[in-house]
């Protein structure tokens, strides 16, 4: 079931934003809520597979490690970890994780641990139910996942 989306006016971002060289800061609120639409309708089109069985995962033998399909996966992967791999984000610092770990998914659909982060970035921001979208997408293709049944187990009790 999904609900509606939180609109990008009440997500749970900082305020401030540190720049660097080679990224540019969020010009304004428009910036953060586009990176939540696109990231959002990423995760819908899981949801729809999911309910339409149109994507059948073959889960992995316990134990196996993942293997990604794609480097340049992994190299999103890395760079939305970068992002945001501390305990508070920049604004700049969320879209940056919320692009990288969609881009990464869309590079390879088997990407559970980009599934997992950008889980904790829809928590981290309120939106749970994309949370339990991708996590159950996780559990689906790693029912073996460490952590999966604990924080779905936790995520229940906000939804």
């Amino acid at each position: 079931v999904l609900s509606s989306i939180l609109s990008p006016s009440s997500r749970k971002i900082s305020s401030t934003s540190r720049t660097s060289s080679t990224q540019r800061a969020p010009s304004n609120a428009q910036d953060i809520g586009h990176a939540f639409e696109k990231a959002t309708e990423l995760v819908r089109e899981i949801a729809r597979a999911l309910r339409d069985d149109s994507y059948q995962a073959t889960p992995r033998p316990s134990g196996t490690p993942y293997v990604s399909s794609s480097h340049r996966a992994d190299e999103l992967y890395e760079q939305g970890m970068a992002a945001y791999a501390k305990p508070s984000h920049t604004d700049e610092e969320t879209i940056t994780a919320l692009s990288s770990f969609g881009a990464c998914i869309e590079a390879d659909s088997h990407h559970t641990p980009c599934m997992w982060q950008l889980g904790w970035v829809f928590w981290a921001n309120g939106d749970y139910n994309m949370t339990d979208i991708l996590w159950r997408r996780v559990k689906q293709i790693d029912p073996n996942h460490e952590s999966v049944d604990k924080w779905l187990e936790k995520l229940q009790e906000k939804l």
